[in-house]
């Protein structure tokens, strides 16, 4: 099992910039499994939760998991 690590300066509220850079980084590689920072599409520096309620996705239609299906694609993770 080849297992990737992807540390980066998370872009601060901003999941799209988030995403397109980890696809941008990492759509060439070759890994089975990824690790990612912890709230990598948000950044952790929040007052309070309202202000990260805009963040929180419903898993079964969901910007982020569709991106990730699609990186590990083509990747050959699952």
């Amino acid at each position: 099992m080849k297992v990737g690590f992807f540390q980066y300066a998370v872009i601060t509220r901003d999941r799209k910039a988030n995403l397109a850079y980890i696809t941008s980084k990492l759509q060439h590689q070759k890994f089975d499994l990824l690790v990612l920072p912890e709230l990598f599409t948000s950044g952790y520096a929040f007052d309070d939760k309202c202000e990260l309620q805009p963040f929180a996705e419903d898993l079964t239609n969901c910007e982020t998991v569709a991106c990730l299906t699609e990186l590990a694609a083509k990747c050959g993770a699952v």
